[in-house]
């Protein structure tokens, strides 16, 4: 692999990083609207069935969380890479 083949490599790799981050980015936006509208609409449902899903929500926002943070490191080390 020559010198041009992996700066390209790595402009590649780091362009879907930020890819990636901006979609779990909207995700997140659209699941704290989920949670917003199941807070409001289904608040004391007789089966828990609204509290069963907001901590769902939140578990799938814990989780994208820790996403960004590792594609934010990802993309750190990419630019250190390119950088050298």
């Amino acid at each position: 692999m020559s010198l041009q083949s992996l700066i390209a490599e790595v402009r590649a790799l780091r362009t879907t990083c930020d890819n990636h981050y901006r979609m779990i980015n909207d995700f997140l936006s659209s699941n704290r609207s989920n949670i917003d509208m199941i807070r409001t609409e289904l608040r004391g449902s007789g089966r828990g069935h609204d509290t069963a899903m907001l901590n769902s929500l939140k578990q799938v926002e814990e989780s994208l969380k820790k996403a960004m943070q590792q594609l934010s490191q990802a993309r750190d080390a990419l630019d250190r890479v390119q950088n050298i």
